[in-house]
């Protein structure tokens, strides 16, 4: 058995790959299927960025909310929490000193 894995993954050290298994490809999906997140997950998390920009706007004229991290990127498992900032408007635009909530 040991003789059976250094023949298969033994190539990857002279520039070939090692064979694919499509029965391991199959759990790979699989198992990306279940931590990526739902379209229900995604619809979620902009009416909750749309609802805390109305609120930011509506409380405190001249900022705004931004979100970042994980979600933002495309990375975020399910689950996920939803990363915000607030920022003044005036220093996204390159005027004033940074401030942010």
């Amino acid at each position: 058995r040991n003789d059976e894995y250094k023949e298969q993954h033994s190539g990857a050290k002279r520039g070939k790959l090692p064979r694919r298994s499509p029965e391991l490809d199959k759990v790979y999906k699989s198992r990306l299927a279940s931590c990526t997140p739902s379209q229900e997950e995604n619809l979620l998390w902009q009416r909750c960025l749309s609802e805390l920009e109305k609120e930011v706007s509506a409380l405190t004229p001249g900022w705004t909310v931004r979100a970042f991290g994980s979600t933002v990127a495309g990375l975020a498992l399910r689950g996920a929490n939803l990363d915000v900032t607030c920022t003044r408007i005036a220093f996204e635009a390159g005027r004033g000193a940074p401030l942010a909530v």
